[in-house]
């Protein structure tokens, strides 16, 4: 049995994990710092954001309490995002490493904010401040759409998928 092939592996793997870790992070600091923060300056709210591993939160205090306002910082985060990765998907190099963290940041720090029926994300938020819920749904199948969209075209951009489709 050959030992160097298997410590190759487990160090790429290794790599991997890290750069995982580190495309998560980048999208939740977005998320929260320029998503939610960002809303919430504009509407002159103090916030705090906080982004660990895997997870991030943004409280904020506004001197009037209005729900649209509420409802706009909760946006704040789902649109930042997806235009944030819709943008880096887009416009960057078609073998680079960012559209890589823009795919991570659809995963990760919209798609579950987005979606509606999920408690605690930023959708069913804005819903209970009393976001119509048919254009809450409307709004994450769009999202989700695009994303599909992306990740299909990614994965069949590669010669071992287009393989598949080739018509023998």
């Amino acid at each position: 049995m050959k030992l160097k092939p298997i410590l190759v592996a487990l160090i790429l793997i290794l790599i991997s994990c890290g750069l995982g870790i580190i495309f998560v992070n980048f999208g939740t600091v977005i998320h929260e710092v320029l998503g939610h923060g960002t809303v919430a300056k504009i509407f002159g709210c103090d916030f705090e954001s906080t982004a660990e591993v895997f997870t991030g939160t943004t409280e904020f205090e506004c001197p009037t309490e209005i729900p649209a306002v509420n409802i706009l910082i909760s946006f704040g985060s789902i649109f930042v995002v997806f235009f944030s990765a819709l943008t880096l998907w887009l416009f960057l190099d078609k073998n680079s490493i960012i559209r890589v963290i823009a795919l991570f940041m659809f995963v990760y720090s919209l798609i579950p904010s987005a979606f509606p029926l999920m408690k605690g994300s930023d959708m069913y938020y804005a819903i209970n401040q009393g976001f119509p819920e048919y254009l809450a749904w409307l709004i994450f199948i769009i999202m989700f759409g695009v994303f599909m969209w992306l990740l299909i075209d990614e994965i069949t951009d590669k010669d071992f998928f287009k393989s598949l489709f080739r018509r023998r």
